[in-house]
């Protein structure tokens, strides 16, 4: 599964709106929690359980550039994680799921917990 950018709702959406209106900070109150919850559910939609296997490649700069990038990788199961140019990621796909080569990790997702969607 290839996710190109993180699921952001779009702002000028009239219920995004109407429901950021009131919020000190629509952003991190609601906006973030919002597309972090959609990333969790796309994730899902690959693997549903323990013996399903998959490789989600995150297209999006943001994971790493930006503060709330943890926020997005805390929320998906435990998993190994890569960092790579894009020129690799197909053959470190087939391999991992052909042969079940796993990469040379930079990491691994941590457990999701709901403290993660609250505000800090």
């Amino acid at each position: 599964m290839v996710i190109d950018k993180l699921p952001f709702p779009v702002p000028t959406d009239p219920l995004v709106r109407a429901r950021s209106e009131r919020l000190r900070d629509p952003f991190g109150e609601y906006i973030l929690p919002v597309a972090i919850i959609r990333l969790r559910q796309g994730f899902g939609r690959l693997i549903r359980s323990a013996s399903d296997r998959g490789a989600v490649v995150l297209c999006d700069p943001r994971l790493r550039t930006r503060q709330y990038g943890l926020g997005f990788l805390r929320a998906l199961p435990p998993a190994p994680m890569a960092v790579t140019a894009l020129d690799r990621v197909p053959a470190m796909v087939d391999a991992f799921v052909n042969s079940g080569a796993l990469p040379d990790t930079v990491g691994e997702s941590l457990e999701w917990s709901s403290n993660d969607l609250e505000p800090a």
